[in-house]
């Protein structure tokens, strides 16, 4: 919602289409059966906490962002009986890598998943993780990381809007910032 209220501000640049303009056309749910490749054979359902679209409207660019929170109790490596970080991964790996969310929400955009966390070390450990997994010091192109430091207390109640997540940067393993509107510093 932050990024939708920002983007309101700036209707001249930004269009921010929320996970239900998304899917309601398709009439899909958020819920999307990646193939494994690692380990067994079958489908993997990938559930993202939610999803966005940010139309550039002056740079004529359209993105989708999958959004993972992570409170930093997610364990990065695979568990057998909890969800981990790696297991999202390698289902974004997929999902993302081999252009699977085209025909899924059927838009030419490319695609980020936008993984935020509460703490910094947290977030640093998964970035570790992520270029381990890649095979390569600049990790995921696809993979963006921020922290959000004290969104943990807000268990029970909405946060404040947060303007700054569309304008200010996110960041990829190899430390280059990436913003909402489609910018890369590197």
């Amino acid at each position: 919602s932050s990024i939708h209220f920002a983007a309101e501000d700036r209707p001249d640049e930004y269009r921010v289409h929320l996970q239900d303009e998304i899917l309601d056309p398709l009439d899909q749910k958020p819920i999307f059966e990646v193939p494994y490749v690692h380990a067994r054979k079958g489908t993997a359902k990938l559930r993202p906490d939610g999803m966005l679209r940010v139309d550039n409207l002056v740079k004529r660019k359209a993105i989708v962002f999958m959004v993972e929170v992570d409170l930093a109790n997610e364990q990065i490596r695979r568990s057998s009986t909890n969800v981990s970080i790696e297991q999202k991964l390698m289902m974004y790996q997929e999902f993302i890598d081999r252009k699977l969310y085209k025909k899924a929400l059927n838009i030419p955009a490319g695609c980020v998943l936008l993984f935020l966390t509460t703490n910094e070390t947290h977030r640093k450990h998964i970035l570790e993780f992520s270029k381990e997994m890649a095979g390569r010091e600049s990790g995921f192109n696809w993979f963006w990381t921020r922290t959000i430091p004290g969104w943990d207390g807000f268990d029970y109640e909405t946060p404040p809007l947060m303007y700054d997540l569309l304008t200010e940067p996110y960041y990829r393993a190899d430390d280059s910032r990436c913003w909402l509107n489609g910018d890369i510093d590197s």
